[in-house]
């Protein structure tokens, strides 16, 4: 008996061994009809980088999403904790993918929580972003400065950051780049929206950036950050983003995602060969491939999944291959460069970025946070003296503001399906906060500057001009402060010479009270503003003048005019002034143009072209598109001054109500300075408004800085860059045999040259280079930006011509000057009381803690 039990056992042994084979090699077969080999299809390992992708909003109003960052770092670093004794292929690994929230946790955690966090620094297991956040390419050089200042020193060298990180964007200014070089970072990690494209290599792939300077970065164009769950099921998990307030829809749990019972396992490794199957036959031959992973809950602001290391633990324990490996940001960039770094190619220029034009869907906001730039830029004059540090901490928060206003997240999930809905309102009302509080803030912190240099000066009317630049132009004046005097002049007292004012308005109102305690309104004469002309008003300089109430008489200077001509409405379509072969503008100043478009998907907006040649873009242009432009409702009105003509002109056109362009042209300097106002119709429809500013026909090749540095429009771009329009920092400069034209402007950040391009993908400059078009309006963008921007606006710009060759650093200085705002202090014979003087104009950081 007991043998035959025996031989019973043995059996059931050997039929168990042969079924445990059956199925294993099933298994195998399985994988070696999808893999082709070994060690599927030449993939070594897949490096798994686990981040939070960091949208200040979209999901959740902004404080809750920064809320939540801090909550996801806490996660991570209890998960980490718990792996850290493991070897190293079983520890969890998590990236910050943002530095800003970091910081936050930062200041408010313990002396242990930070000490385990530099530990698992340390142990590789926590990776930083050294860049606050993903930024649209607006800011100017200092908001850069300080969003590589965003810590301090002593605790970035604590930080071991690798990695500058920018997801979602397409787009990565030369600014950051070098920035990043100058804290000795050499790696870039981008994860590119599809849509619009923007990558300068096949995603997933790297290449080297080399800079003006030389220098080189590592730059990896990854899948978007959300795609590596795509390459282990067939489908996303999440159906729809919803706020974390949403009690109904919650964190994905243990067996909802990634389950690693060994049926789904399975099912996911075939996911896997499959499209890494694809990727061998779409070209791509990395011996290895790097994938982001992001939560499935709402996959935008969302934190780190536990159920992601058991995963990855039970697929190489399975024997899987390629093996997945759990890396931060910077230990894969490591990998990346010592796999392939000696095999990719090099690029040179700028990278501009595809979404930026939806920095034009709230222009009024943009006018906002680019005239607080200007506020910064008169507060760090050297006219003020050393600045005391509330002074310097103000002016470091304001910047921090503005940097916060260029981040790329405007709006929520639901911003152009729901733009009027509460929640959509709430994150444009929390974004918009970013534009106007450092303008608010930059105003009265200039004005304490002012106060506190003049208010106990001798008596005087002080008038600063800030910029780096001479300024010949007008000072305007607020008649309030003349205290209903009929002032008629101003006298310099530094060289006794007066000047004439001018004023506009017949008068004001004011309440008065009679003896029966009876009010009326009193009508008093002088206007409501008064202008003074100056001619080259030394840079960083102030000028005592003195109001008079005696009447000057102009002498006027013996200057060469310029010459001007009308077209048959009145409208100024040329100026030249002595020296200049060709004229400063030509036909069509201040033409206003709207594109629409045929109602469409506007996801699919930016990727109709990317397939096409130029001839299909062209034809499918046309086809999607109408551009229609705005006629002279009135004949043009001509008003001389002694210093300038102002030529002014009412507009109609169906998406506006009121509208009026004026073009002022100056005597003594070729300058020309131009005001467009209209008052838009309410419309979710997509559309976009331009100004037109034509130049001669020599005037070829455009230059313009961002972030402050200088590239070729069209020419000095890495491959896929944006040429359809570009973002600058403030001017567009022409060369031509007879000198430079310079367009410029305090409100309009992005202009595109030759007409209307948006999406067709452009690869060369246009026919018509010498046509710039100032983008005013754009609400062509499907979520994140504004949809609907009604009202009125203003938009200004100056044109002016300068002769031999002028520096960057002379450009901008000259740009500024035209928007730098003036200080001016009407200092009274009676001194200020000294305890009102101490409290109320020393100049500090904002502490009203609102």
């Amino acid at each position: 008996m007991k043998c035959i039990v025996n031989k019973l056992f043995i059996g059931a042994l050997f039929l168990l061994g042969a079924l445990v084979c059956s199925c294993q090699n099933t298994t195998e077969n399985t994988v070696e009809s999808s893999v082709e080999g070994k060690d599927t299809l030449g993939f070594k390992y897949i490096d798994i980088v686990h981040i939070t992708h960091t949208d200040y909003g979209y999901t959740d109003h902004a404080l809750i999403a920064v809320d939540l960052h801090k909550r996801f770092i806490d996660v991570a670093l209890d998960l980490a904790l718990k792996t850290k004794d493991e070897i190293p292929e079983n520890r969890f690994a998590w990236t910050v993918e943002a530095l800003d929230p970091f910081y936050s946790w930062w200041n408010s955690a313990s002396e242990d929580r930070r000490e385990s966090m530099l530990d698992m620094i340390e142990n590789k297991q926590i990776g930083i972003n050294a860049m606050p956040f993903h930024i649209h390419p607006y800011a100017n050089k200092e908001q850069w400065d300080e969003m590589f200042d965003w810590i301090p020193k002593d605790m970035w060298s604590q930080l071991d950051i690798e990695v500058g990180m920018q997801h979602d964007v397409n787009g990565f200014p030369r600014a950051a780049a070098t920035r990043l070089l100058d804290r000795d970072i050499h790696y870039i990690w981008t994860g590119i929206n599809p849509h619009w494209g923007g990558s300068p290599v096949e995603q997933p792939g790297a290449f080297w950036w080399k800079m003006p300077d030389d220098r080189k970065l590592l730059v990896w164009s990854g899948y978007p950050y959300w795609q590596g769950y795509l390459f282990f099921a067939e489908k996303e998990w999440r159906l729809q983003q919803r706020e974390y307030a949403n009690t109904q829809t919650s964190w994905p749990r243990n067996g909802n995602i990634l389950q690693t019972d060994d049926v789904s396992m399975h099912g996911a490794y075939d996911v896997c060969v499959k499209r890494l199957k694809d990727l061998r036959e779409k070209g791509y031959d990395y011996p290895f491939l790097t994938l982001t992973f992001t939560n499935e809950w709402r996959c935008d602001n969302d934190g780190p999944m536990p159920q992601l290391l058991a995963f990855i633990k039970k697929w190489n324990e399975m024997g899987f291959k390629p093996m997945l490996r759990m890396k931060t940001a910077g230990e894969a960039m490591r990998n990346i460069e010592k796999e392939i770094g000696n095999q990719l190619r090099t690029f040179e220029g700028e990278w501009q970025d595809w979404w930026a034009f939806g920095g034009a869907a709230m222009p009024r906001e943009m006018e906002v946070a680019r005239r607080a730039v200007y506020h910064t830029k008169a507060i760090s004059s050297p006219v003020w003296g050393e600045l005391n540090s509330g002074a310097k901490d103000e002016l470091k928060e304001i910047n921090r503001l503005l940097c916060r206003y260029f981040e790329h997240t405007y709006g929520s999930n639901e911003t152009s399906e729901a733009p009027y809905s509460l929640y959509t309102q709430g994150q444009l009302n929390e974004k918009n906060g970013f534009a106007y509080r450092p303008w608010e803030r930059g105003k009265y912190l200039l004005a304490q500057l002012a106060r506190n240099k003049f208010a106990q000066a001798d008596a005087g009317l002080y008038v600063v001009n800030a910029a780096n630049a001479s300024y010949t132009g007008w000072v305007k004046l607020d008649v309030t402060g003349f205290r209903e005097v009929d002032y008629k002049s101003v006298r310099n007292l530094e060289n006794g010479k007066s000047y004439p004012l001018f004023k506009e308005g017949d008068y004001v109102w004011r309440w008065v009270v009679d003896e029966n305690l009876n009010t009326s309104r009193e009508a008093i004469p002088g206007g409501t503003e008064a202008w003074f002309w100056v001619s080259d008003m030394p840079a960083n300089s102030f000028t005592r003048f003195a109001l008079d109430t005696s009447e000057v008489e102009i002498i006027d200077k013996k200057i060469d005019l310029p010459e001007l001509f009308f077209d048959k409405n009145g409208w100024v379509t040329s100026a030249r002034w002595k020296g200049m072969d060709e004229p400063l503008f030509t036909e069509g100043l201040a033409d206003f143009m709207v594109v629409h478009f045929n109602d469409m998907d506007r996801w699919s907006q930016g990727d109709i072209y990317m397939h096409m040649d130029e001839a299909q873009r062209i034809e499918k242009f046309n086809e999607i598109t109408r551009m229609e432009w705005a006629k002279p409702k009135s004949k043009a009105k001509v008003r001389e001054t002694p210093y300038s003509w102002i030529v002014s002109q009412d507009m109609e056109h169906p998406r506006v109500k009121n509208m009026n362009r004026q073009v002022e042209i100056f005597k003594e300097v070729p300058r020309a300075k131009v005001n467009i106002f209209f008052d838009r119709i309410s419309s979710i429809a997509p559309e976009v408004f331009y100004a037109k500013f034509p130049f001669p026909q020599d005037c070829r090749q455009p230059v313009a800085t961002n972030g402050g540095i200088p590239y070729e429009l069209y020419k000095e771009q890495i491959p896929n860059s944006c040429k359809d329009f570009f973002v600058i920092d403030s001017w567009v400069k022409y060369e031509a045999e007879d000198g430079a034209r310079i367009w410029s402007s305090g409100d309009v950040p992005i202009v595109s040259f030759g007409g209307h391009h948006m999406g067709m993908r452009l690869q060369d400059a246009p026919k018509k280079e010498n046509e710039l078009y100032g983008m005013l309006y754009n609400n062509l963008w499907v979520v994140n930006f504004c949809v609907d921007s009604p009202g009125e606006m203003n938009f200004e710009f100056d044109l002016t011509y300068r002769e031999g060759k002028q520096s960057v650093e002379q450009l901008t200085d000259m740009a500024d000057s035209y928007y730098i705002p003036m200080s001016i202090v009407n200092t009274p014979e009676a001194l200020e009381d000294p305890v009102v003087h101490k409290y109320l104009n020393t100049p500090q950081r904002l502490t009203s803690g609102y």
